[in-house]
């Protein structure tokens, strides 16, 4: 009985509700109404299924048993009988929880679950709890610390932004995640057939002198010398994932990278490390292993809401004090990241000008440093004199609660390695440096130290969207503190309310009106052969999507001028190639020079960001060790300080080139961007 009681749930399961799945359309959905009664039937069984085999396992353990003759053991068929019984049992058990799991998500004969901003912060704090229990706290936990620099209820915050998104209105379609997936899908196309097959540089607006393209090549320099601090400053975590994973590791010996951290010889002050010190370890390889290039002289890893880790690195080589902020790497992160509501923003920077608006997250963690720079001196103690910086004594007790470690670092109760380093860093420039969140936060900490230092300047790598308001994130001002550098599909550079709100319309335009079902999607998507610009499967694309009417979300954009590495060529072609997912690639590594073969370097413009490009790499390029991999391949390869450039202008084209000899497949194009304004330094 049992047994066929499990067949025909595998009957059921395999044949009517598989075959329903297929019938209708996307955006006729009536030919899958039974959908629900067959889930409800199939859940049922499974619990019929889980009463029968626990009823079975109970009669098999009551009943008294069959020996053998002469024997008092069990027999083996009674045994294999008992363990079969029980991973039945288990497996069935599983299965039911999964059955009524998936009873609560179907919706009710409205098609409308009742949800409410207050019902998403709890979803939002249930889900952080789930992940940092079932990932053994390895992304960290999910309760705000005492030293969170969120002084409210991150999960409220954090629900009403996505309740602005995904609530209300937007909430009375019942979309599934594969249903997300084909309208994702259903854009892409629409963006393949708008800007055809193969990706070209756009023309810039006017030709630059020798001067802006001798800039351009020196902040690309910037930008591959300081990324090692950039990449540095995630700690053991991420040092494990790019020893194991493409482009820059590999499966096979990848491992055996760990034995690197067995050794740190560095004495800066690090607090908020584990019992190891794997923190400073990977710290100090990424960086590097020569000690007359840089010394580390503080490192706090300690992270929470709104606080994110850093470190201060004195660099001998480029005569430069470097502050690396890290970027998103747990649970805590993707809360000050979800902080996204902007607030007003008032600092030197922003005098005399209109209202400026920064992301809550990034200019809540930025404060949190900025106040510990700037109340212990640490970096006037290294860069002028130290002992006319000293923090005052309000200051100190300020240190003394907040940063203890800081504190004993800057009064020399600690260590000793600043009374040491101090002398050598004399006239040193400041240099800020973060990835991702880090980005956010440097940008933000680049426009609360204007006119502080004199010699400033911040590098943010994959700089976030979402970080200043449109205009003053382009001003003039912003131009000459930060710089950043987007990987070609990077979503995060793209990433803003106002971006979210314009994709998810698209993909709802493009669910209602998708007269296919979404196997006929993924099979056109997947098909290398299809000619996606004369496809009727795919919508036009719309210029701007209707709610943009309407809508009260705030423009933003990147921070300062944009170093943009564009990947050039067929775009589905360059799309499958940049994955590096395939086994031979994942097992012995991935050929570098060939992956970023068709990235050119060019100057981009903020218009560019303001709508989140679909693509499969989306996500892939804002990981920190692809763009760290692919600004030392470009490196490598001539293209930084070691090699003399001719420029090249066509008086016919606003185009201009590197000519680098002997370099295939290299070529920088250099937009025009806005011409800075010098009164406004």
């Amino acid at each position: 009985m049992l047994r066929s009681l499990v067949g025909s749930e595998m009957c059921i399961r395999d044949r009517s509700i598989c075959r329903v799945a297929y019938l209708g359309s996307i955006s006729e959905p009536s030919a899958r109404g039974c959908q629900s009664t067959l889930m409800t039937g199939w859940i049922f069984l499974q619990l019929i299924t889980l009463v029968l085999a626990v009823f079975g396992l109970a009669v098999l353990n009551w009943e008294e048993p069959c020996r053998l003759e002469g024997t008092d053991n069990q027999s083996d068929d009674e045994l294999v009988a008992r363990w079969l019984l029980w991973v039945v049992v288990v497996w069935q058990l599983g299965s039911a929880v999964v059955a009524v799991a998936l009873y609560a998500l179907i919706p009710s004969s409205s098609g409308k679950p009742h949800l409410s901003q207050d019902g998403w912060s709890d979803k939002c704090r249930r889900v952080c709890r789930c992940l940092s229990v079932t990932s053994c706290g390895l992304f960290g936990s999910w309760y705000q610390g005492d030293r969170s620099g969120h002084g409210h209820n991150p999960y409220e915050n954090a629900a009403t932004v996505l309740w602005s998104l995904f609530g209300g209105q937007f909430r009375e379609a019942w979309w599934t995640p594969s249903d997300i997936m084909v309208g994702l899908g259903l854009v892409r196309g629409a963006w393949l057939k708008k800007h055809g097959p193969v990706t070209q540089p756009p023309q810039s607006m006017g030709a630059l002198h020798e001067s802006q393209v001798s800039d351009l090549n020196e902040r690309f320099t910037q930008f591959s010398y300081y990324s090692k601090y950039m990449l540095a400053v995630y700690g053991h975590l991420l040092f494990a994932w790019s020893e194991l994973v493409p482009p820059m590791g590999q499966l096979c010996c990848g491992l055996l990278g760990y034995r690197k951290l067995g050794c740190c010889c560095n004495d800066g002050v690090v607090t908020g490390d584990n019992c190891f010190g794997c923190n400073k370890a990977a710290f100090v390889q990424r960086a590097g292993t020569d000690g007359d290039d840089f010394d580390l002289v503080y490192a706090d890893f300690e992270c929470d809401i709104s606080r994110t880790p850093y470190g201060i690195v004195a660099d001998y080589k480029k005569k430069a004090v470097v502050v690396t902020v890290r970027g998103t790497i747990n649970l805590k992160d993707c809360l000050t990241d979800g902080l996204a509501n902007p607030i007003e923003f008032k600092c030197a920077a922003t005098t005399g000008r209109d209202p400026v608006y920064v992301h809550q997250g990034f200019y809540e963690a930025a404060m949190v440093i900025f106040n510990e720079l700037t109340k212990s001196n640490i970096l006037e103690m290294l860069t002028l004199d130290p002992d006319l910086n000293k923090p005052s004594k309000h200051d100190a007790e300020w240190l003394a609660l907040h940063a203890p470690d800081l504190h004993n670092l800057v009064l020399g109760e600690s260590s000793n390695c600043l009374p040491r380093i101090a002398p050598k860093c004399r006239g040193f420039k400041i240099v800020l440096v973060g990835h991702s969140l880090g980005a956010g936060v440097v940008a933000v900490l680049s426009a609360l130290m204007y006119k502080r230092f004199v010699n400033l300047h911040g590098y943010a790598y994959s700089c976030p969207g979402a970080v200043f308001s449109y205009n003053f994130a382009k001003c003039g001002v912003m131009m000459g503190l930060v710089t950043s550098c987007v990987l070609a599909d990077d979503m995060v550079a793209r990433l803003s309310l106002r971006n979210v709100e314009r994709i998810r319309d698209r993909i709802v335009n493009a669910l209602d009106n998708c007269p296919y079902h979404k196997s006929e999607v993924f099979e056109a998507l997947m098909d290398d052969s299809l000619e996606l610009h004369s496809s009727e499967l795919f919508p036009e694309w719309e210029e701007s999507p209707v709610s943009q009417d309407s809508s009260d979300m705030m423009e933003m954009g990147v921070a300062g001028r944009i170093l943009y590495l564009e990947r050039v060529g067929n775009e589905r072609e360059e799309a499958a190639n940049a994955l590096l997912l395939s086994n031979s690639q994942l097992c012995c590594g991935a050929d570098v020079d060939a992956w970023a073969a068709n990235l050119s370097v060019r100057w981009a413009s903020q218009d560019e960001f303001l709508e989140i490009k679909p693509s499969p790499l989306m996500g892939l390029d804002h990981f920190p060790d692809r763009i760290h991999a692919a600004l030392q391949v470009l490196s490598s390869s001539h293209l930084a300080g070691s090699q003399s450039y001719d420029v090249v202008i066509d008086p016919h084209d606003d185009c201009v080139f590197f000519d680098v000899p002997e370099v295939e497949n290299m070529e920088f194009v250099i937009q025009h961007e806005t011409v800075l304004d010098i009164d406004e330094f």
